[in-house]
């Protein structure tokens, strides 16, 4: 077969050569740069910025992160270390919901990132035999509590409910931490505090005050009709009479557009 190549197919063949060439000249070139960056201290993290909006961060917490971070090559730590540590801080953290970092100065030795951590907020506290737990607007169970200290409780601590207990780092029922922040929201808007809600085994509510004896029965699957059932009539008794709940031994609004009472 003759060596002779037709101009055309010479043509595209020195083409395909230059192209060849210049792929390996330019995967060359990223090699050295890359190579480079590794190897030299202009594209070190000199230092990190850690900044929550909702809580002061702890002295321990910033320590770890400075260490875990500042002298880290910025190649390194952007493409294989920062999702692998943001994981990390998630689950060894449970308080902390969300952790992004983001580049505060981009320079020649003098590279700075900021680590943005978002706090859970404490929802109310969820018992279980005598074991406690803080929960935020999702259910999630993050840090232990105290049901005995008056201060540790936020807004409310849900007593009892038919299954298995749940344990930090799990979620309540989404349906019952909605209805736990809606029964807040109700009490507080009357001047009240509910300082414990507990989830009935017929997964009703039943809620105490917190300067009062009294307790109040709910209908969970039709809530907010209960919950303005009971606001009516109870301003309309408190208009009457001031010290009315002090007379209460407990209030059930459970049935539909009637409030049956039991007075001491």
């Amino acid at each position: 077969m003759p060596l002779y190549r037709p101009k055309l197919k010479r043509k595209r063949y020195l083409s395909e050569l230059i192209f060849k060439a210049r792929v390996f000249i330019y995967f060359l070139a990223l090699l050295v740069i890359v190579g480079f960056g590794l190897t030299r201290d202009y594209f070190l993290i000199k230092k990190i910025n850690i900044k929550s909006e909702d809580e002061v961060v702890e002295e321990s917490f910033r320590k770890s992160i400075i260490s875990e971070v500042t002298g880290k090559n910025i190649f390194l730590f952007w493409f294989l270390v920062q999702n692998q540590l943001r994981e990390k801080l998630l689950a060894k953290y449970p308080s902390i919901s969300e952790a992004k970092f983001q580049f505060a100065r981009l320079e020649f030795n003098n590279i700075e990132l900021i680590l943005k951590i978002e706090i859970r907020q404490e929802v109310g506290l969820y018992c279980y035999n005598k074991e406690c737990y803080f929960f935020d607007k999702e259910g999630y169970l993050f840090k232990k509590g105290d049901e005995s200290l008056e201060r540790s409780l936020p807004i409310l601590i849900l007593q009892g409910f038919s299954g298995q207990p749940y344990r930090i780092r799990q979620k309540i029922r989404s349906d019952i931490a909605k209805d736990l922040i809606e029964i807040k929201h109700f009490f507080d808007n009357l001047g009240l505090k509910a300082r414990i809600v507990e989830f009935t085994v017929i997964e009703d509510y039943k809620i105490y005050l917190g300067n009062y004896e009294a307790y109040f029965l709910v209908e969970k699957e039709n809530l907010i009709n209960s919950l303005l059932n009971l606001k009516i009539f109870i301003i309309n008794k408190l208009n009457n009479d001031a010290h009315y709940l002090e007379k209460v031994v407990y209030l059930d609004a459970r049935y539909q557009d009637k409030v049956f009472e039991m007075l001491k």
